[in-house]
């Protein structure tokens, strides 16, 4: 009975056209034709749901006839378009029933595998659609960015079936199927990459994951949590140097692309990621800023850099607050030395601003730290020491204040000490600092305007620092 029916359907479609052929310029009878549409549907819709009383190896087809169906009667006259759109679903529907019967049959298997041969049915409707739009768009009688939309579908279908399997293991034998229809989404995704960035955005993170897991499944001994970003930033160079715009490609979306992809790479596996990893994106970020004379991108660099930095002094059990501060201090510095928006004439108050902050962190944490070691203490005020010759080599104002202030503060903190172990130092101390006090009130006294004059010099001199 359904094949009757079936075959009643194909034929009373086939006929209803005939009949609108025939009556070409000249409109039929509304009667006859609603009979020629509603006759070819009820019969296909009879067959369809006698064949689908029981699954079996033929159900699809008659889904596929019924789709074909309702696909000729649609693309009769607009007001029917309905009819197609379903008919269009229908040829879907069909497809994975035919298929899925397939799979059933077999015995065993895991759950990555199936959705790996559904992903191959998704893959090769969407590249069969994409390979023959023209020729559907004048069957179906329908705009081209309908039977794209289509082929758009079976895409994303493909790649939400496809990439769960990467939380499991596919079985060795389909490996090489796995990765010929990861290829295969890739390819459609480039493809239509011509037309629209985002597509290439989707098709880079594609490429990065089924990399990323043939490397896992055929490479097991490698440790890819901890060189996955090496590998990105390898793939990121690449995507960053062809020449896409001389092969039809916008150039803008692939070189995005490449700079997105190690950082996240690198967010992703922050877990279990090597120092020499982090090194090397960092490096490709700076080589990226140096190309493009985007310096904001070298602040990528200084953060994992730092990070890796960090890394080691953990490893080798040496990490103490000073070291971090003077990553963080070191990094505020760079900032205000390279960012362009700080570098105009209006924008010096605040330099001296980060500039102070920077110096301020990095001494506070070295003054608490060292505490009342003698050894650390005299390595503060060499610290204080060094910031005042760079304030004067550099002529820059927060590097001699913050030296200056350091090392008196910590000479001061050292004679306290070491009074306070010897009494009487603090006499003899006190009789040198009034007798020097003395002098120099009488210095000061016999050369009074040539002082003022130094001193006046001086300050303006000052001003003109950074």
């Amino acid at each position: 009975m359904a094949v009757c029916h079936g075959g009643l359907g194909l034929a009373t479609q086939l006929g209803g056209d005939w009949v609108m052929r025939r009556y070409q310029g000249r409109s039929p009878s509304p009667v006859r034709k609603v009979s020629w549409a509603l006759i070819p549907l009820g019969f296909a819709a009879l067959a369809w749901v006698q064949a689908h009383l029981d699954f079996t190896a033929t159900t699809g087809l008659y889904s596929l006839v019924a789709a074909c169906v309702a696909i000729g009667v649609g693309r009769r006259h607009r007001t029917l378009a309905v009819l197609s759109y379903g008919g269009i679903i229908g040829l879907s529907f069909g497809s994975y029933e035919l298929w899925l019967y397939q799979l059933m049959q077999g015995d065993g298997g895991t759950w990555e595998n199936g959705l790996t041969l559904l992903a191959l049915l998704a893959v090769a409707i969407a590249g069969l659609y994409g390979l023959t739009t023209r020729w559907l768009q004048h069957w179906w009688r329908c705009p081209r960015r309908l039977v794209r939309w289509v082929a758009h579908l079976h895409w994303g279908l493909g790649c939400l079936l496809l990439l769960p399997t990467c939380l499991g293991t596919v079985s060795i034998p389909l490996m090489p199927l796995w990765m010929a229809i990861a290829l295969g989404l890739i390819t459609y995704g480039a493809w239509r990459g011509r037309r629209t960035g985002i597509w290439i955005d989707a098709t880079v993170a594609l490429f990065a994951i089924a990399l990323f897991y043939g490397l896992a499944q055929g490479l097991p001994a490698l440790n890819l949590g901890a060189w996955a970003a090496t590998v990105a930033a390898l793939v990121a160079v690449f995507l960053y140097w062809l020449p896409w715009n001389r092969w039809g490609w916008p150039l803008r979306p692939w070189r995005r692309s490449a700079l997105v992809l190690p950082g996240v790479v690198v967010l992703l596996t922050a877990a279990a990621i090597s120092i020499p990893s982090l090194l090397v994106v960092a490096g490709f970020y700076a080589w990226v800023s140096s190309q493009t004379r985007r310096i904001r991108l070298s602040y990528i660099s200084v953060v994992l850099a730092n990070g890796a930095v960090l890394d080691w002094l953990h490893e080798i059990n040496r990490f103490e607050p000073l070291w971090g501060m003077t990553l963080v201090s070191g990094s505020i510095l760079y900032m205000v030395q390279m960012d362009p928006a700080l570098q105009t004439v209006d924008r010096r108050q605040q330099r001296h601003g980060l500039r102070c902050l920077a110096v301020a962190l990095l001494c506070l944490t070295a003054f608490y730290q060292a505490g009342a070691s003698l050894g650390l203490g005299l390595g503060v005020a060499v610290l204080g020491l060094i910031l005042v010759g760079l304030g004067l080599w550099l002529r820059v104002r927060a590097y001699l204040y913050g030296g200056t202030i350091t090392f008196g503060l910590e000479v001061l903190n050292l004679l306290w000490r070491f009074i306070s172990a010897e009494a009487l130092l603090l006499w003899a101390l006190g009789i040198a600092v009034g007798l020097a006090l003395i002098w120099l009130a009488a210095t000061f006294e016999a050369r009074r305007s040539q002082a003022t004059e130094f001193v006046n010099n001086w300050l303006a001199a000052l001003e003109e620092w950074e």
